[in-house]
């Protein structure tokens, strides 16, 4: 991370937000110059930051690498934001999606976007506002992971439960077949 960065995160009071290094962060935007900013201040702050230039592939990425949280922008070739925010929702629905916008979207259309995607911001933004909707989002996706965990462990408890059932009432079947055999043989 670059002197001016570190700088610019201690005299922001951010340093507790960024501390994202088990995540993935998928970086979707037009502007090539964003994308750099994006990969070079985000890169160290996570395990991996993917960035593309195109909505087209961002599927794609979702289903073939682990993506923790997607950062949009808006206003991009092909379709825009929101339409790849639902792609996105129908594809994984627990990825904390943040969208990104300098357009004028209208405040009915800016409302119902930002009530629907996890984190909203307005270009030109603050890193302090850019920290503090990725930490929520790295709250979301944590809160998904831990959901996930404890339905795994519920699972596998039930499996260890009926496990123990079925070996008890082949124990049981076991006795019974010794002990009519022992009254048999006397």
């Amino acid at each position: 991370m670059s002197c001016f960065v570190q700088l610019l995160i201690e005299v922001c009071g951010v340093s507790q937000y960024l501390d994202f290094k088990r995540f993935t962060l998928l970086v979707i935007d037009d502007d090539k110059s964003l994308l750099k900013f994006f990969k070079i201040h985000l890169g160290s702050q996570f395990s991996s930051v993917i960035v593309l230039n195109s909505p087209l592939e961002a599927e794609g990425v979702v289903r073939a690498h682990e993506v923790d949280i997607v950062l949009s922008d808006y206003e991009m070739p092909h379709f825009n934001g929101y339409e790849l925010f639902q792609q996105i929702r129908a594809c994984d629905p627990r990825i904390p999606f943040v969208l990104v916008t300098g357009a004028d979207l209208g405040s009915s259309d800016e409302q119902t976007i930002s009530s629907q995607v996890d984190g909203f911001l307005r270009k030109p933004f603050e890193v302090s506002d850019l920290s503090r909707v990725l930490d929520v989002c790295v709250d979301i996706r944590r809160q998904h992971l831990r959901d996930q965990a404890q339905k795994h462990q519920q699972n596998l408890s039930l499996k260890v439960k009926q496990h123990h059932s079925q070996n008890q009432k082949l124990r049981a079947r076991r006795r019974l077949a010794q002990n009519t055999k022992k009254s048999v043989g006397t």
